[in-house]
């Protein structure tokens, strides 16, 4: 029976569309023999002799990136020295797309001028269009009003109207506030909270989920906020924390040590659970969770370290492993990802994304290409980490959230070079991630995908 739905599964995984505001992309189809991964081209998004840059995030449509970086050459009057938020568009039709000067996005509230943030902001997302940009901020200048320094917020910047506003309930937040992921139209907004006020029930003293609607009344503009905690009648002991949301704003995964079933409930490791925001239904994707998730733009797909996956040969042992993972209405499908030809003696992977139509993980790791022997010590971990992307074999899942198919036949899988924060496109076909002290986009020609060299 655990192969019962593999049909279904290819379906899903390989058919999904991305159907996102004006965006609609089709199932990739391979590329050309004349476009091969060999053929991959790499382009620049910022490599600023003033100060480096990280935490990038590729749009699904591989036009836009926003990253963090303390640079001060990257827009004019940049001199807070302080880490800002940028946002890079790709000029079409370039040979170097992101040539052009990138955005600042973490400025207070009202047109770009002389006042800068006064503090670090970081770990930005962004709508597809790139208009709604949401990142974390210690600066207190970015909206009206006093905001007493010591705590991170999350924010959200209209790139078109030029606004600014917090993420609070009626009273600022008395907590630090980070992690944000948006949908991609940019009307909803999950974070994770150590704030107690944003719900009148909070009481138990950790981590929890939140989304914020931040077109409440549905008339298309935003600015009536309505923030509501994921399970916001159930007090969940051990807490909620590293929320995403799908790209269609359905589904949100997060994890916890509890159960939200049992709010008491406190299991040794996270476990990675999803709630709908329409309909009343949840479920369990995976065990013994290690990373923070990702989801694609269904909100079907999912990608995460698992502790204990994959028996590496040796007695019991279990290694971690990338883990994608599918629900269905019975049980969630698991399988393994980039653990075959490798020795898992060594090394450690982190960082799993999931392109939008649930084909390809990306992640970083120092775990070394190279095919495990008992007779054999394990080989060094690789010095550097790279960055690896293999599509996903959905064939070999096996179903049960406490089972993960480990044998089959692998994906085809690339190493890209060292680096780490990698994001996908919606195909996988480019992906963006930090390369030393400059951020680098990837397109691999792997299908024939929307791509930032379209």
């Amino acid at each position: 029976m655990k192969h019962a739905h593999r049909p279904l599964l290819a379906t899903l995984a390989i058919a999904s569309l991305v159907v996102t505001g004006a965006v609609v992309v089709a199932p990739a189809t391979p590329a050309p023999a004349s476009a091969a991964v060999g053929d991959a081209e790499t382009f620049a998004v910022t490599d600023s002799v003033q100060g480096g840059a990280s935490s990038p995030f590729l749009t699904a449509d591989a036009q836009r990136v926003v990253f963090t970086s303390g640079a001060s050459d990257l827009v004019p009057g940049e001199t807070n020295g302080e880490p800002d938020v940028f946002l890079a568009t790709a000029v079409q039709g370039s040979d170097d797309p992101f040539s052009a000067a990138p955005v600042l996005v973490s400025a207070p509230d009202g047109p770009v001028g002389a006042v800068r943030a006064d503090g670090r902001s970081d770990d930005a997302v962004s709508s597809m269009n790139g208009r709604y940009v949401a990142f974390t901020s210690d600066a207190t200048n970015l909206v009206d009003g006093v905001t007493p320094r010591g705590l991170t917020h999350v924010y959200v910047r209209d790139t078109v109207a030029n606004t600014t506003v917090r993420l609070q309930a009626s009273e600022l937040p008395d907590g630090d506030s980070r992690d944000p992921d948006m949908s991609d139209d940019g009307r909803y907004v999950v974070f994770t909270s150590a704030a107690d006020n944003f719900d009148t029930i909070d009481a138990n003293g950790a981590e929890d989920v939140y989304v914020a609607d931040l077109d409440a009344n549905g008339d298309g503009v935003h600015g009536d906020m309505e923030i509501d905690k994921v399970y916001p009648d159930r007090n969940i002991v051990s807490g909620t924390r590293d929320g995403v949301i799908s790209g269609n704003g359905y589904i949100v995964a997060f994890r916890t040590r509890g159960d939200p079933a049992d709010p008491l409930v406190q299991t040794a490791l996270d476990s990675l659970f999803w709630t709908n925001l329409t309909y009343d239904r949840q479920g369990v994707v995976g065990l013994d969770v290690i990373s923070p998730p990702s989801i694609d733009v269904t909100g079907k797909a999912f990608a995460y370290v698992r502790s204990r996956a994959c028996n590496i040969g040796f007695g019991d042992t279990e290694s971690p492993a990338v883990v994608a993972a599918m629900y269905s209405v019975q049980s969630p499908f698991t399988v393994s990802v980039g653990t075959f030809g490798t020795d898992r003696r060594a090394g450690v992977d982190s960082a799993p994304v999931i392109s939008p139509d649930g084909s390809t993980v990306a992640w970083s790791t120092t775990v070394p290409i190279a095919e495990w022997s008992s007779e054999t010590p394990p080989p060094p971990p690789l010095e550097r980490p790279v960055i690896r992307t293999e599509k996903i074999s959905w064939i070999d899942a096996e179903t049960g959230g406490t089972v993960v198919g480990c044998n089959g036949t692998p994906g085809e899988r690339t190493d890209h070079g060292p680096g780490s924060s990698p994001s996908l496109s919606a195909t996988g076909r480019t992906l963006a991630f930090q390369s030393g002290t400059r951020i680098d986009a990837i397109d691999t020609h792997a299908n024939d995908g929307i791509s930032v060299s379209s």
